[in-house]
Protein backbone atom coordinates (compact mmCIF):
# COMPACT_ATOMS: atom_id res chain seq x y z
CA UNK A 1 0.00 0.00 0.00
CA UNK A 2 2.76 2.29 0.79
CA UNK A 3 3.34 2.97 -3.25
CA UNK A 4 0.38 3.68 -4.40
CA UNK A 5 0.46 6.43 -1.77
CA UNK A 6 3.17 8.40 -3.27
CA UNK A 7 0.93 8.59 -6.32
CA UNK A 8 -1.51 10.97 -4.68
CA UNK A 9 -0.78 14.42 -3.55
CA UNK A 10 -1.42 15.18 0.32
CA UNK A 11 -4.13 17.65 -0.25
CA UNK A 12 -6.07 14.50 -2.26
CA UNK A 13 -6.15 11.73 0.36
CA UNK A 14 -6.75 14.60 2.74
CA UNK A 15 -10.14 15.46 0.92
CA UNK A 16 -11.16 11.19 0.77
CA UNK A 17 -9.83 10.88 4.25
CA UNK A 18 -12.60 13.59 5.39
CA UNK A 19 -15.45 11.80 3.79
CA UNK A 20 -15.04 8.68 6.20
CA UNK A 21 -18.13 8.94 8.15
CA UNK A 22 -16.65 8.56 11.77
CA UNK A 23 -13.09 9.10 13.49
CA UNK A 24 -12.56 5.87 14.56
CA UNK A 25 -12.19 4.33 10.68
CA UNK A 26 -9.00 6.26 11.30
CA UNK A 27 -7.34 3.09 13.06
CA UNK A 28 -7.07 1.03 10.27
CA UNK A 29 -5.55 3.61 7.78
CA UNK A 30 -3.12 5.05 10.22
CA UNK A 31 -1.48 1.66 10.07
CA UNK A 32 -0.85 1.50 6.62
CA UNK A 33 2.53 3.54 6.07
CA UNK A 34 3.67 6.59 7.64
CA UNK A 35 2.26 9.21 5.67
CA UNK A 36 -1.54 7.87 6.23
CA UNK A 37 -0.73 8.04 9.86
CA UNK A 38 0.60 12.16 9.65
CA UNK A 39 -2.34 12.06 7.71
CA UNK A 40 -4.98 10.75 9.63
CA UNK A 41 -3.07 12.62 13.12
CA UNK A 42 -3.47 15.74 12.03
CA UNK A 43 -7.39 15.26 11.07
CA UNK A 44 -8.60 14.18 14.48
CA UNK A 45 -10.07 16.96 15.98
CA UNK A 46 -11.98 15.18 18.89
CA UNK A 47 -10.65 13.35 22.18
CA UNK A 48 -12.69 11.79 24.86
CA UNK A 49 -10.57 10.65 28.06
CA UNK A 50 -12.21 8.22 30.69
CA UNK A 51 -9.68 6.34 32.67
CA UNK A 52 -7.20 7.65 34.83
CA UNK A 53 -4.14 5.32 33.34
CA UNK A 54 -3.96 7.94 30.50
CA UNK A 55 -3.05 10.79 32.58
CA UNK A 56 1.00 10.09 31.78
CA UNK A 57 0.29 9.37 28.05
CA UNK A 58 -1.68 12.80 27.47
CA UNK A 59 1.29 15.00 26.50
CA UNK A 60 1.98 12.67 23.67
CA UNK A 61 -1.42 12.47 22.75
CA UNK A 62 -1.80 16.06 22.61
CA UNK A 63 1.45 15.76 20.09
CA UNK A 64 0.17 13.29 18.36
CA UNK A 65 -2.79 15.40 17.13
CA UNK A 66 -2.19 18.45 17.27
CA UNK A 67 -5.43 19.78 15.18
CA UNK A 68 -7.86 18.60 18.44
CA UNK A 69 -10.73 21.20 18.52
CA UNK A 70 -13.05 19.34 21.14
CA UNK A 71 -11.93 17.68 24.39
CA UNK A 72 -14.50 15.47 26.68
CA UNK A 73 -13.90 14.71 30.00
CA UNK A 74 -17.11 14.33 31.15
CA UNK A 75 -16.51 10.39 31.94
CA UNK A 76 -13.13 11.35 33.25
CA UNK A 77 -12.87 9.16 36.43
CA UNK A 78 -9.79 10.46 37.77
CA UNK A 79 -8.28 13.89 39.69
CA UNK A 80 -9.03 16.24 36.42
CA UNK A 81 -7.68 19.04 37.48
CA UNK A 82 -4.39 17.23 36.70
CA UNK A 83 -5.35 16.36 33.38
CA UNK A 84 -6.97 20.01 33.00
CA UNK A 85 -3.63 21.19 33.70
CA UNK A 86 -1.95 18.95 31.22
CA UNK A 87 -3.90 20.47 28.08
CA UNK A 88 -3.48 24.19 29.44
CA UNK A 89 0.27 23.70 29.42
CA UNK A 90 0.26 22.40 26.26
CA UNK A 91 -2.01 25.24 24.73
CA UNK A 92 -4.18 24.31 22.82
CA UNK A 93 -5.05 27.29 20.81
CA UNK A 94 -7.04 25.89 18.68
CA UNK A 95 -9.66 24.33 21.41
CA UNK A 96 -13.35 25.32 20.86
CA UNK A 97 -14.84 22.84 22.87
CA UNK A 98 -14.14 21.42 26.47
CA UNK A 99 -16.89 19.18 28.35
CA UNK A 100 -16.08 18.95 31.86
CA UNK A 101 -19.55 17.28 32.86
CA UNK A 102 -20.25 15.34 36.02
CA UNK A 103 -17.13 16.37 37.64
CA UNK A 104 -16.76 17.52 41.27
CA UNK A 105 -15.63 21.15 40.48
CA UNK A 106 -14.57 23.39 37.56
CA UNK A 107 -10.66 22.48 37.17
CA UNK A 108 -8.91 25.83 37.05
CA UNK A 109 -8.57 28.46 39.56
CA UNK A 110 -6.95 31.55 39.94
CA UNK A 111 -3.31 30.44 39.34
CA UNK A 112 -3.94 29.75 35.85
CA UNK A 113 -4.59 32.54 33.37
CA UNK A 114 -6.89 30.56 31.06
CA UNK A 115 -8.35 34.23 29.00
CA UNK A 116 -5.61 34.40 26.50
CA UNK A 117 -5.01 30.39 26.14
CA UNK A 118 -8.38 29.60 25.66
CA UNK A 119 -9.16 32.40 23.96
CA UNK A 120 -10.66 30.84 20.61
CA UNK A 121 -12.86 28.40 23.23
CA UNK A 122 -16.54 28.72 22.41
CA UNK A 123 -18.49 26.16 24.05
CA UNK A 124 -18.04 25.12 27.59
CA UNK A 125 -20.13 22.19 29.02
CA UNK A 126 -20.82 21.79 33.15
CA UNK A 127 -23.33 20.11 33.72
CA UNK A 128 -24.00 17.85 37.10
CA UNK A 129 -21.15 19.58 38.72
CA UNK A 130 -21.17 18.42 42.52
CA UNK A 131 -19.64 22.00 43.65
CA UNK A 132 -20.29 25.34 41.55
CA UNK A 133 -20.67 28.63 42.98
CA UNK A 134 -21.21 32.28 42.34
CA UNK A 135 -16.95 32.46 42.18
CA UNK A 136 -16.77 29.63 39.48
CA UNK A 137 -19.19 31.24 37.32
CA UNK A 138 -16.88 34.36 37.68
CA UNK A 139 -13.67 32.25 37.07
CA UNK A 140 -15.23 31.12 33.88
CA UNK A 141 -15.95 34.33 32.81
CA UNK A 142 -12.55 35.58 33.58
CA UNK A 143 -10.73 32.23 31.72
CA UNK A 144 -13.30 32.48 28.66
CA UNK A 145 -14.67 35.89 27.63
CA UNK A 146 -14.76 34.45 23.97
CA UNK A 147 -17.69 31.85 25.29
CA UNK A 148 -21.01 31.43 22.85
CA UNK A 149 -22.64 28.47 24.48
CA UNK A 150 -22.40 27.39 28.06
CA UNK A 151 -24.24 24.94 30.03
CA UNK A 152 -24.38 24.80 33.93
CA UNK A 153 -27.72 22.80 34.00
CA UNK A 154 -28.42 20.57 37.08
CA UNK A 155 -26.09 20.47 39.69
CA UNK A 156 -25.55 17.51 42.24
CA UNK A 157 -25.52 19.18 45.36
CA UNK A 158 -28.74 18.35 46.72
CA UNK A 159 -29.05 21.59 49.17
CA UNK A 160 -31.68 22.56 51.26
CA UNK A 161 -30.80 26.05 51.85
CA UNK A 162 -32.47 29.36 53.07
CA UNK A 163 -32.13 32.89 51.64
CA UNK A 164 -29.76 34.36 54.27
CA UNK A 165 -27.34 31.18 53.99
CA UNK A 166 -26.78 31.06 50.30
CA UNK A 167 -24.38 33.97 50.54
CA UNK A 168 -20.75 33.02 50.17
CA UNK A 169 -21.55 29.33 49.86
CA UNK A 170 -19.48 27.68 47.24
CA UNK A 171 -21.69 24.77 46.87
CA UNK A 172 -24.63 26.98 45.05
CA UNK A 173 -24.69 29.75 42.55
CA UNK A 174 -27.28 32.36 42.88
CA UNK A 175 -28.44 35.56 40.76
CA UNK A 176 -25.23 37.69 41.37
CA UNK A 177 -23.01 34.77 39.53
CA UNK A 178 -25.19 35.33 36.57
CA UNK A 179 -24.89 38.89 36.71
CA UNK A 180 -21.07 38.52 36.72
CA UNK A 181 -21.39 36.08 33.49
CA UNK A 182 -23.62 38.42 31.43
CA UNK A 183 -21.40 41.28 31.93
CA UNK A 184 -18.61 39.68 30.82
CA UNK A 185 -19.65 37.01 28.03
CA UNK A 186 -20.73 39.48 26.13
CA UNK A 187 -20.51 37.19 22.73
CA UNK A 188 -22.87 34.40 24.90
CA UNK A 189 -25.22 32.76 22.11
CA UNK A 190 -26.69 30.05 24.48
CA UNK A 191 -26.61 29.13 27.91
CA UNK A 192 -28.49 26.22 29.90
CA UNK A 193 -29.74 27.28 33.61
CA UNK A 194 -31.79 23.88 33.96
CA UNK A 195 -31.65 22.59 37.70
CA UNK A 196 -30.73 25.40 39.35
CA UNK A 197 -32.81 26.38 42.68
CA UNK A 198 -31.90 29.34 43.56
CA UNK A 199 -31.91 31.83 40.83
CA UNK A 200 -34.61 34.13 40.18
CA UNK A 201 -36.60 36.71 37.44
CA UNK A 202 -33.57 38.88 38.49
CA UNK A 203 -30.64 36.32 36.55
CA UNK A 204 -33.16 36.49 33.35
CA UNK A 205 -33.38 40.33 33.45
CA UNK A 206 -29.37 40.26 33.66
CA UNK A 207 -29.15 37.89 30.34
CA UNK A 208 -30.39 40.55 28.26
CA UNK A 209 -27.18 42.49 28.97
CA UNK A 210 -25.78 39.58 26.54
CA UNK A 211 -27.07 41.07 23.31
CA UNK A 212 -26.45 38.12 20.84
CA UNK A 213 -28.09 35.66 23.38
CA UNK A 214 -29.98 33.28 21.03
CA UNK A 215 -31.25 29.98 23.06
CA UNK A 216 -31.87 29.32 26.62
CA UNK A 217 -33.24 26.57 28.64
CA UNK A 218 -34.65 26.80 32.15
CA UNK A 219 -36.64 23.77 32.90
CA UNK A 220 -36.80 23.19 36.98
CA UNK A 221 -35.89 26.73 38.17
CA UNK A 222 -38.76 26.86 39.97
CA UNK A 223 -38.34 31.07 41.55
CA UNK A 224 -38.34 31.92 37.24
CA UNK A 225 -41.84 33.19 36.40
CA UNK A 226 -43.21 34.63 32.99
CA UNK A 227 -42.66 37.93 33.84
CA UNK A 228 -39.12 37.25 33.83
CA UNK A 229 -38.83 35.52 30.19
CA UNK A 230 -41.27 38.32 29.26
CA UNK A 231 -39.05 40.57 30.28
CA UNK A 232 -35.88 38.22 28.28
CA UNK A 233 -37.81 38.33 24.83
CA UNK A 234 -38.67 41.82 25.21
CA UNK A 235 -35.26 42.87 25.45
CA UNK A 236 -33.31 39.95 23.23
CA UNK A 237 -34.64 40.77 19.84
CA UNK A 238 -32.31 37.95 18.19
CA UNK A 239 -33.85 35.11 20.63
CA UNK A 240 -34.59 32.11 18.59
CA UNK A 241 -35.11 29.25 20.92
CA UNK A 242 -37.04 29.06 24.50
CA UNK A 243 -37.18 26.37 26.38
CA UNK A 244 -39.26 26.82 29.53
CA UNK A 245 -40.56 24.48 32.87
CA UNK A 246 -43.55 24.76 35.48
CA UNK A 247 -45.35 28.39 34.48
CA UNK A 248 -48.36 28.69 35.93
CA UNK A 249 -51.97 28.98 34.46
CA UNK A 250 -52.05 32.95 35.44
CA UNK A 251 -49.05 33.56 33.99
CA UNK A 252 -49.32 31.33 30.25
CA UNK A 253 -50.84 33.99 28.81
CA UNK A 254 -48.12 36.37 29.79
CA UNK A 255 -45.85 33.89 27.78
CA UNK A 256 -47.57 33.48 24.90
CA UNK A 257 -47.90 37.45 24.93
CA UNK A 258 -43.93 37.77 24.85
CA UNK A 259 -44.00 34.81 22.35
CA UNK A 260 -46.02 36.33 19.78
CA UNK A 261 -45.24 40.14 20.31
CA UNK A 262 -41.39 40.29 21.06
CA UNK A 263 -40.36 36.66 19.57
CA UNK A 264 -40.05 37.85 16.34
CA UNK A 265 -37.34 35.62 15.65
CA UNK A 266 -38.63 32.05 17.19
CA UNK A 267 -37.59 29.23 15.72
CA UNK A 268 -37.76 27.02 18.49
CA UNK A 269 -40.53 26.62 21.24
CA UNK A 270 -40.40 23.86 23.89
CA UNK A 271 -43.09 23.97 26.88
CA UNK A 272 -42.43 21.66 29.96
CA UNK A 273 -45.69 21.29 32.48
CA UNK A 274 -46.76 24.32 31.60
CA UNK A 275 -50.59 25.45 32.46
CA UNK A 276 -51.26 26.93 28.52
CA UNK A 277 -55.17 27.12 27.03
CA UNK A 278 -56.08 26.94 23.48
CA UNK A 279 -55.86 30.71 23.04
CA UNK A 280 -52.40 30.78 23.84
CA UNK A 281 -51.43 28.16 20.47
CA UNK A 282 -53.82 30.73 18.72
CA UNK A 283 -52.16 33.45 19.57
CA UNK A 284 -48.53 31.90 18.71
CA UNK A 285 -50.58 30.71 15.30
CA UNK A 286 -51.18 34.17 14.37
CA UNK A 287 -48.06 35.65 15.07
CA UNK A 288 -46.56 34.18 11.97
CA UNK A 289 -43.35 33.24 13.77
CA UNK A 290 -40.32 31.31 12.02
CA UNK A 291 -40.95 28.14 13.75
CA UNK A 292 -39.86 25.34 12.87
CA UNK A 293 -39.66 23.55 16.61
CA UNK A 294 -42.31 22.86 18.74
CA UNK A 295 -42.48 20.62 22.00
CA UNK A 296 -46.01 20.20 24.48
CA UNK A 297 -45.06 17.67 27.15
CA UNK A 298 -46.86 17.38 29.92
CA UNK A 299 -48.66 20.39 29.18
CA UNK A 300 -52.37 20.94 30.71
CA UNK A 301 -55.36 23.09 29.70
CA UNK A 302 -55.22 22.83 26.08
CA UNK A 303 -57.52 20.61 23.63
CA UNK A 304 -57.09 18.89 20.29
CA UNK A 305 -58.56 22.33 18.58
CA UNK A 306 -55.77 24.37 19.80
CA UNK A 307 -53.20 21.75 18.82
CA UNK A 308 -54.49 21.84 15.12
CA UNK A 309 -54.66 25.88 15.20
CA UNK A 310 -51.58 25.88 15.83
CA UNK A 311 -49.80 23.44 13.14
CA UNK A 312 -52.09 24.25 10.33
CA UNK A 313 -50.59 28.03 10.87
CA UNK A 314 -47.00 26.15 10.51
CA UNK A 315 -46.87 23.77 7.52
CA UNK A 316 -42.99 24.14 7.90
CA UNK A 317 -42.70 23.05 11.06
CA UNK A 318 -39.72 20.23 11.17
CA UNK A 319 -39.65 19.28 14.67
CA UNK A 320 -43.01 18.61 16.96
CA UNK A 321 -42.85 16.30 20.44
CA UNK A 322 -46.34 16.19 22.06
CA UNK A 323 -46.62 14.17 25.74
CA UNK A 324 -50.59 15.02 26.16
CA UNK A 325 -52.54 12.18 27.59
CA UNK A 326 -55.74 12.98 25.11
CA UNK A 327 -54.43 12.13 22.00
CA UNK A 328 -55.86 9.28 19.69
CA UNK A 329 -54.89 7.45 16.79
CA UNK A 330 -58.30 9.53 15.47
CA UNK A 331 -56.72 13.01 16.42
CA UNK A 332 -53.54 12.37 15.19
CA UNK A 333 -54.80 11.31 11.59
CA UNK A 334 -56.26 14.99 11.53
CA UNK A 335 -52.59 16.27 12.66
CA UNK A 336 -50.50 14.37 10.82
CA UNK A 337 -52.21 16.36 6.95
CA UNK A 338 -50.44 19.52 8.60
CA UNK A 339 -47.07 17.56 9.52
CA UNK A 340 -45.47 16.92 5.99
CA UNK A 341 -42.14 18.59 6.82
CA UNK A 342 -41.75 17.09 9.99
CA UNK A 343 -38.59 15.15 10.15
CA UNK A 344 -38.63 14.20 13.60
CA UNK A 345 -41.78 13.39 15.98
CA UNK A 346 -41.22 12.74 19.50
CA UNK A 347 -44.77 10.99 21.13
CA UNK A 348 -43.41 9.40 24.27
CA UNK A 349 -46.13 8.09 27.23
CA UNK A 350 -49.18 8.82 24.78
CA UNK A 351 -50.98 5.92 25.98
CA UNK A 352 -53.92 5.86 23.16
CA UNK A 353 -51.62 5.63 20.58
CA UNK A 354 -51.17 2.70 18.67
CA UNK A 355 -49.95 1.10 15.03
CA UNK A 356 -52.61 3.40 13.71
CA UNK A 357 -50.71 6.08 14.26
CA UNK A 358 -47.55 5.38 12.67
CA UNK A 359 -49.56 4.23 8.91
CA UNK A 360 -50.89 7.41 9.41
CA UNK A 361 -47.69 9.38 9.80
CA UNK A 362 -45.58 6.70 6.98
CA UNK A 363 -48.55 8.04 4.41
CA UNK A 364 -49.29 11.91 5.46
CA UNK A 365 -45.51 12.50 6.48
CA UNK A 366 -43.27 12.57 3.40
CA UNK A 367 -40.21 13.73 4.73
CA UNK A 368 -40.24 11.78 8.69
CA UNK A 369 -36.80 10.70 8.70
CA UNK A 370 -37.39 10.08 13.47
CA UNK A 371 -40.34 9.09 15.51
CA UNK A 372 -40.50 8.32 19.13
CA UNK A 373 -43.21 5.97 20.63
CA UNK A 374 -41.33 5.12 23.55
CA UNK A 375 -44.16 3.96 26.47
CA UNK A 376 -47.03 4.30 23.99
CA UNK A 377 -50.21 1.64 23.10
CA UNK A 378 -47.99 -0.13 20.59
CA UNK A 379 -49.32 -3.64 20.29
CA UNK A 380 -52.87 -2.99 20.90
CA UNK A 381 -55.74 -3.70 19.21
CA UNK A 382 -55.73 -1.77 15.80
CA UNK A 383 -58.25 -2.00 12.40
CA UNK A 384 -54.72 -1.37 10.52
CA UNK A 385 -53.62 -4.51 12.36
CA UNK A 386 -56.08 -7.10 10.80
CA UNK A 387 -54.43 -7.12 7.27
CA UNK A 388 -51.35 -8.52 9.15
CA UNK A 389 -53.04 -11.51 11.12
CA UNK A 390 -52.13 -14.05 8.39
CA UNK A 391 -50.04 -12.30 6.28
CA UNK A 392 -48.37 -14.84 3.45
CA UNK A 393 -45.27 -12.09 3.78
CA UNK A 394 -44.89 -13.04 7.68
CA UNK A 395 -45.54 -16.55 7.28
CA UNK A 396 -42.91 -16.99 4.54
CA UNK A 397 -39.96 -15.14 5.74
CA UNK A 398 -40.21 -16.64 9.36
CA UNK A 399 -40.04 -20.39 8.11
CA UNK A 400 -37.77 -19.65 4.84
CA UNK A 401 -34.48 -18.92 6.53
CA UNK A 402 -33.12 -18.30 3.07
CA UNK A 403 -35.55 -16.85 0.97
CA UNK A 404 -34.34 -14.07 -1.20
CA UNK A 405 -37.24 -13.20 -3.69
CA UNK A 406 -40.50 -12.99 -3.48
CA UNK A 407 -43.33 -12.43 -6.19
CA UNK A 408 -46.72 -11.65 -5.61
CA UNK A 409 -48.28 -9.81 -8.19
CA UNK A 410 -51.64 -9.89 -8.59
CA UNK A 411 -52.88 -11.31 -5.09
CA UNK A 412 -54.41 -10.02 -2.05
CA UNK A 413 -52.33 -7.74 -0.74
CA UNK A 414 -53.84 -4.62 0.71
CA UNK A 415 -57.49 -6.26 -0.19
CA UNK A 416 -58.27 -4.35 3.73
CA UNK A 417 -59.47 -0.69 3.10
CA UNK A 418 -58.91 -1.33 -0.98
CA UNK A 419 -55.86 0.48 -1.64
CA UNK A 420 -52.23 0.12 -1.39
CA UNK A 421 -52.10 3.86 0.16
CA UNK A 422 -52.20 2.86 4.04
CA UNK A 423 -48.88 0.51 3.63
CA UNK A 424 -47.20 3.26 1.21
CA UNK A 425 -43.19 2.61 2.14
CA UNK A 426 -42.02 5.39 5.08
CA UNK A 427 -38.56 7.00 4.40
CA UNK A 428 -37.89 6.65 8.47
CA UNK A 429 -34.93 6.04 9.37
CA UNK A 430 -34.96 6.19 13.51
CA UNK A 431 -37.85 4.56 15.21
CA UNK A 432 -37.80 4.10 19.17
CA UNK A 433 -40.66 1.73 20.43
CA UNK A 434 -38.68 1.48 24.13
CA UNK A 435 -41.66 -0.24 26.58
CA UNK A 436 -44.21 -0.80 24.62
CA UNK A 437 -45.03 -4.06 26.42
CA UNK A 438 -47.88 -5.29 24.21
CA UNK A 439 -45.99 -5.15 20.48
CA UNK A 440 -46.23 -8.54 19.49
CA UNK A 441 -44.35 -10.17 16.57
CA UNK A 442 -47.30 -10.00 14.13
CA UNK A 443 -47.27 -5.66 15.31
CA UNK A 444 -43.35 -5.54 14.70
CA UNK A 445 -43.64 -6.87 11.55
CA UNK A 446 -46.63 -4.80 10.31
CA UNK A 447 -44.23 -1.42 11.53
CA UNK A 448 -41.59 -3.33 9.17
CA UNK A 449 -43.57 -3.90 6.16
CA UNK A 450 -43.82 -0.27 6.35
CA UNK A 451 -40.85 1.09 7.83
CA UNK A 452 -38.60 -0.42 5.58
CA UNK A 453 -35.91 1.78 5.61
CA UNK A 454 -35.26 2.29 9.13
CA UNK A 455 -31.23 2.04 10.50
CA UNK A 456 -31.92 2.67 13.99
CA UNK A 457 -34.50 0.37 16.43
CA UNK A 458 -34.86 0.22 19.39
CA UNK A 459 -37.61 -2.28 20.62
CA UNK A 460 -36.12 -2.59 24.44
CA UNK A 461 -38.38 -3.65 27.15
CA UNK A 462 -41.20 -4.83 24.88
CA UNK A 463 -41.44 -8.09 26.27
CA UNK A 464 -44.12 -9.76 23.81
CA UNK A 465 -40.74 -9.96 20.90
CA UNK A 466 -39.56 -13.12 19.60
CA UNK A 467 -36.93 -14.40 17.57
CA UNK A 468 -39.22 -14.37 14.41
CA UNK A 469 -40.45 -10.66 15.02
CA UNK A 470 -36.51 -9.80 15.33
CA UNK A 471 -35.95 -11.83 12.40
CA UNK A 472 -38.07 -10.64 9.92
CA UNK A 473 -37.72 -7.13 10.36
CA UNK A 474 -33.66 -7.82 10.35
CA UNK A 475 -35.19 -9.43 6.64
CA UNK A 476 -37.30 -6.78 5.33
CA UNK A 477 -34.86 -3.76 6.74
CA UNK A 478 -31.31 -4.46 5.32
CA UNK A 479 -30.20 -1.14 6.17
CA UNK A 480 -30.50 -1.20 10.13
CA UNK A 481 -27.46 -0.12 11.53
CA UNK A 482 -28.39 -0.06 14.66
CA UNK A 483 -30.45 -2.59 17.59
CA UNK A 484 -31.41 -2.10 20.94
CA UNK A 485 -33.34 -5.05 21.98
CA UNK A 486 -32.44 -4.91 26.51
CA UNK A 487 -34.61 -6.84 28.75
CA UNK A 488 -36.30 -8.37 25.65
CA UNK A 489 -35.87 -12.26 27.11
CA UNK A 490 -38.25 -13.68 24.29
CA UNK A 491 -35.81 -12.98 21.70
CA UNK A 492 -32.52 -15.60 22.04
CA UNK A 493 -31.37 -14.85 18.79
CA UNK A 494 -31.58 -12.85 15.55
CA UNK A 495 -32.26 -15.52 13.50
CA UNK A 496 -30.42 -16.99 10.65
CA UNK A 497 -30.21 -15.29 7.55
CA UNK A 498 -28.08 -13.33 4.94
CA UNK A 499 -25.23 -10.95 6.08
CA UNK A 500 -26.03 -7.93 7.64
CA UNK A 501 -23.18 -5.97 6.88
CA UNK A 502 -24.39 -2.59 8.12
CA UNK A 503 -25.65 -3.37 11.11
CA UNK A 504 -22.47 -1.98 13.55
CA UNK A 505 -24.55 -1.50 16.87
CA UNK A 506 -26.41 -4.10 19.13
CA UNK A 507 -27.26 -3.79 22.38
CA UNK A 508 -29.31 -6.79 24.32
CA UNK A 509 -28.42 -6.08 28.14
CA UNK A 510 -30.46 -8.56 30.07
CA UNK A 511 -32.22 -10.31 26.81
CA UNK A 512 -32.61 -13.64 25.88
CA UNK A 513 -29.66 -13.96 24.11
CA UNK A 514 -27.88 -17.43 24.45
CA UNK A 515 -24.64 -19.02 22.61
CA UNK A 516 -26.46 -20.10 19.54
CA UNK A 517 -27.28 -16.08 19.47
CA UNK A 518 -23.82 -15.22 19.44
CA UNK A 519 -23.39 -17.95 16.69
CA UNK A 520 -25.69 -16.31 14.53
CA UNK A 521 -24.31 -12.80 14.90
CA UNK A 522 -20.66 -13.64 14.99
CA UNK A 523 -22.34 -15.56 11.25
CA UNK A 524 -24.36 -12.83 9.90
CA UNK A 525 -22.48 -9.11 11.67
CA UNK A 526 -19.20 -9.05 10.22
CA UNK A 527 -19.05 -5.21 10.59
CA UNK A 528 -20.46 -4.84 14.11
CA UNK A 529 -18.51 -2.42 16.30
CA UNK A 530 -20.42 -2.54 19.90
CA UNK A 531 -21.93 -5.36 21.19
CA UNK A 532 -23.64 -5.16 24.47
CA UNK A 533 -24.55 -8.22 26.75
CA UNK A 534 -24.42 -7.12 29.99
CA UNK A 535 -27.13 -9.26 32.07
CA UNK A 536 -27.34 -12.37 29.52
CA UNK A 537 -27.74 -15.47 31.89
CA UNK A 538 -27.79 -17.25 28.43
CA UNK A 539 -24.22 -16.60 27.13
CA UNK A 540 -21.35 -18.19 28.22
CA UNK A 541 -17.57 -18.22 27.90
CA UNK A 542 -17.44 -20.22 24.21
CA UNK A 543 -20.65 -17.90 23.00
CA UNK A 544 -18.36 -14.49 23.92
CA UNK A 545 -15.13 -16.16 22.42
CA UNK A 546 -16.71 -17.28 19.31
CA UNK A 547 -18.30 -13.96 18.50
CA UNK A 548 -15.53 -12.24 18.89
CA UNK A 549 -13.43 -14.72 16.61
CA UNK A 550 -16.06 -13.66 14.18
CA UNK A 551 -16.32 -9.97 14.37
CA UNK A 552 -13.27 -8.44 13.22
CA UNK A 553 -14.14 -4.85 13.39
CA UNK A 554 -15.24 -4.70 17.36
CA UNK A 555 -14.44 -1.99 19.41
CA UNK A 556 -16.27 -2.40 22.50
CA UNK A 557 -17.94 -5.18 24.21
CA UNK A 558 -19.88 -4.93 27.51
CA UNK A 559 -19.80 -8.63 29.76
CA UNK A 560 -21.08 -6.92 33.24
CA UNK A 561 -23.38 -9.44 34.81
CA UNK A 562 -22.90 -12.41 32.50
CA UNK A 563 -22.71 -15.17 35.22
CA UNK A 564 -21.73 -18.01 32.91
CA UNK A 565 -18.88 -15.89 31.50
CA UNK A 566 -15.19 -16.60 33.11
CA UNK A 567 -13.39 -13.21 33.74
CA UNK A 568 -10.58 -15.01 31.91
CA UNK A 569 -12.34 -15.05 28.39
CA UNK A 570 -11.23 -11.08 28.64
CA UNK A 571 -7.86 -11.78 27.93
CA UNK A 572 -8.20 -14.34 24.97
CA UNK A 573 -11.26 -12.41 23.27
CA UNK A 574 -8.51 -8.46 23.58
CA UNK A 575 -5.88 -10.65 21.87
CA UNK A 576 -8.08 -12.45 19.18
CA UNK A 577 -9.93 -9.37 18.43
CA UNK A 578 -7.62 -6.82 17.85
CA UNK A 579 -9.92 -4.16 17.04
CA UNK A 580 -11.39 -4.35 20.52
CA UNK A 581 -10.56 -0.74 22.54
CA UNK A 582 -12.87 -1.56 25.53
CA UNK A 583 -14.04 -4.40 27.82
CA UNK A 584 -16.63 -4.50 29.95
CA UNK A 585 -16.17 -6.81 32.81
CA UNK A 586 -16.96 -6.89 36.23
CA UNK A 587 -13.98 -8.11 38.12
CA UNK A 588 -11.93 -8.64 35.37
CA UNK A 589 -7.96 -7.63 35.69
CA UNK A 590 -7.79 -6.05 32.23
CA UNK A 591 -11.19 -4.14 32.38
CA UNK A 592 -8.59 -0.81 33.79
CA UNK A 593 -6.12 -1.20 31.01
CA UNK A 594 -8.96 -1.64 28.51
CA UNK A 595 -10.70 1.31 29.10
CA UNK A 596 -8.87 4.09 29.14
CA UNK A 597 -9.48 6.38 26.16
CA UNK A 598 -11.89 7.03 23.15
CA UNK A 599 -11.12 8.42 20.24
Amino acid sequence: MAEPCNDLPEECWDQIFTKLDRDCEFDSLSLVCKRFYALTNSLRHRLSVTDPIITGTLPRLLLRFPNLVSVNLSNFRGDVTTIFSEIWHRCLLNLQELDISNQTRIPFDESMDSGSVFKNLKVLKCKNLHVLGNSHLKRIACCFPCLEELDISFPRAELHLRSEDLEGNESVFTDDGIEALSLSLKELRKINLSGNSYITDRSIAALSNCLNLRSIEILSCCFITANGIHLLLQNSAKMNSVSVFGITCQNSNLIAQGFSTYGRALQAIDLHCTIISDECLSSLAKACLPLNRFSLVCCKGITSNGLLSLLSAYPLLQYLALEIDFLTDEIMEVLSLYLRSAVTIKLTKCSRLTISTIFALARNCDVLEELDMENTGLGRKSGYLDWFKSSTIFALTRKCDVLEELDMENTGLGRKGGSLDCYKSSKLKCLNMRKNFKVSDKCLAGIAFVCRKLEKLDVSFCSGISKEGIGFVLHICPEIRSLKIDSCLGIESIGEGPELPKLEVLSAARSGLNDSGLAAIGMRCSGLLNLVLEGCIGVTTSGVEEVAKKCKRLREIKLGMCTHVDPSVVERIVFSCPSLRRVTFTNSKLTEESNFYQL
